[in-house]
């Protein structure tokens, strides 16, 4: 890893520290405020949104799996995180059930790869590249979401699953080789 990713690294793990701490604070502001009139309707639109993320995450570990370019230890580590995935993406759905929501259909696999140009992703840099965007969008929701919530147990969900995703983010960046960006591929690093 050079420095310049190993900076970028350090300077998101840090970032990521004080935004949990940053999240109670906000969460528990924002349980003051939903205590005046709190509406199961809008936590449902917040957690749909988490689970249109897990959907992503998984279909892209799917597709990563699919390609043929990892070897056994990238694949334990898929599976790994798509463990992960799948339960929060349960837990997200009972929640959205619990509340009296319809939880979010999850995309087709064809609707899925045509999110992104799939046939750009030619080596193992750009899958795990295409992983890490997903696992990106899917702690940046988390993240953004748990200052929104009015239920409190969904904050302190919603917080654990978005330091979870931050993890999984990480370990795709320690992934990465040092390879050029190839910026046809338009993903974001």
């Amino acid at each position: 890893m050079c420095d310049r990713d190993k900076r970028t690294f350090l300077k998101e793990l840090s970032a990521f520290a004080l935004s949990s701490v940053a999240l109670q604070f906000c969460a528990g502001a924002k349980r003051v405020e939903a205590a005046r009139g709190y509406s199961p309707r809008e936590d449902i639109f917040y957690l749909n949104r988490a689970l249109i993320r897990e959907h992503e995450v998984i279909l892209s570990y799917d597709f990563s799996i699919e390609t043929g370019l990892f070897e056994r230890t990238a694949l334990g580590m898929f599976n790994f995180m798509m463990n992960d995935h799948a339960r929060h993406r349960e837990r997200v759905k009972e929640a959205i059930f619990r509340l009296g929501g319809e939880p979010a259909p999850e995309p087709t696999r064809e609707e899925f790869r045509k999110s992104f140009n799939a046939e750009l992703i030619r080596t193992g840099s750009d899958a795990l590249r295409l992983n890490k965007r997903f696992e990106g969008e899917a702690f940046t929701t988390y993240s953004e979401i748990a200052t929104y919530l009015g239920d409190p147990s969904l904050v302190s969900m919603t917080t654990q699953f978005s330091a979870e995703e931050f993890q999984h983010k990480s370990m795709l960046v320690l992934a990465i080789p040092s390879v050029p960006y190839d910026p046809t591929l338009r993903l974001r690093d």
